[in-house]
């Protein structure tokens, strides 16, 4: 599996969630997995997705991530997987994530695959 961005457009994030969580499914448990949630708490992730309760997988909930963040978690948690739930985006012609666009997000992926030699899967909703 290669890093990247997945696509949405202003969907419920239950469907979002629920999606990432189906790929943790499918990631050998030795394999060491960070889940960064901008938008659902910890103790609600655990309940509602048992999978995520394994032993290999650290979630975090951080309602104010910055794309930037996420390395600063790599360094700290040193995952072979980290999933992004999720970023908004926001709608136009020169769509932005924080300020930022979206080549910036798939740079900075490719830096931190090859860097760190780690997989990150990250997920936009356009609002």
């Amino acid at each position: 599996m290669r890093s990247k961005t997945f696509f949405y457009n202003q969907e419920k994030e239950k469907k979002i969630t629920s999606s990432f969580v189906n790929h943790i499914r499918s990631i050998s448990i030795n394999k060491t997995v960070l889940y960064l949630s901008c938008v659902n708490s910890k103790e609600y992730l655990l309940n509602k997705y048992k999978v995520l309760n394994r032993e290999n997988i650290t979630v975090i909930n951080d309602t104010s991530l910055l794309l930037e963040d996420i390395e600063k978690y790599i360094l700290q948690y040193k995952p072979k997987y980290v999933f992004v739930d999720y970023f908004i985006m926001v709608d136009g012609y020169n769509f932005r994530i924080q300020g930022k666009k979206l080549y910036y997000i798939r740079n900075m992926l490719e830096d931190l695959e090859s860097k760190y030699n780690v997989v990150v899967l990250v997920a936009l909703n356009k609002i």
